[in-house]
């Protein structure tokens, strides 16, 4: 049996002994332990709580919008009636053929535009006979342009 050298009982001695100093700084007291569990029980109830607050908050301010957007919309449809545009429509008669350049009104669209207001146009324009202009393509590119109109001109409640 060969004894150990001085260094490897030094080494071992100096293992133990942070180990030893490091194992009580790494453990909690009970004390500790439940005044933690204390702390996360009050984060864990008080969000609650305030998201509650905060949605119903959302919620109300979503419905005043709503309203408003609502009452808006009818006052845009009030001012905006057949009768209204009439008198400018009446100098266009509507013309059946295509090649032939249109005179007065032109509406000047995009297809970046809402489904349904490209679709309100696009049932005004053939009860009017006013010939509707489309401003450029779609950033897809022109095959998804000829998809859309397509889509708008073969659309059921067109």
């Amino acid at each position: 049996m060969t004894m150990p050298s001085f260094e490897s009982t030094f080494r071992h001695s100096l293992v133990f002994l942070c180990f030893f100093i490091a194992l009580p700084t790494q453990s909690y007291t009970e004390q500790e332990l439940k005044a933690f569990a204390k702390l996360e029980q009050k984060m864990t109830q008080q969000p609650e709580a305030a998201k509650a607050g905060a949605t119903d908050d959302i919620q109300n301010k979503a419905q005043a919008y709503r309203e408003e957007a609502l009452t808006l919309s009818r006052n845009v449809q009030d001012l905006v009636k057949e009768e209204t545009l009439s008198p400018l429509l009446e100098r266009q008669k509507p013309t059946r053929h295509p090649d032939q350049a249109p005179k007065g009104v032109m509406v000047f669209v995009s297809l970046t535009m809402p489904k349904t207001a490209l679709k309100q146009l696009l049932m005004q324009s053939e009860h009017l006979g006013v010939p509707l202009v489309i401003r450029g393509v779609l950033p897809e590119g022109f095959p998804a342009t000829v998809k859309r109109i397509e889509a708008l001109i073969r659309s059921p409640n067109k």
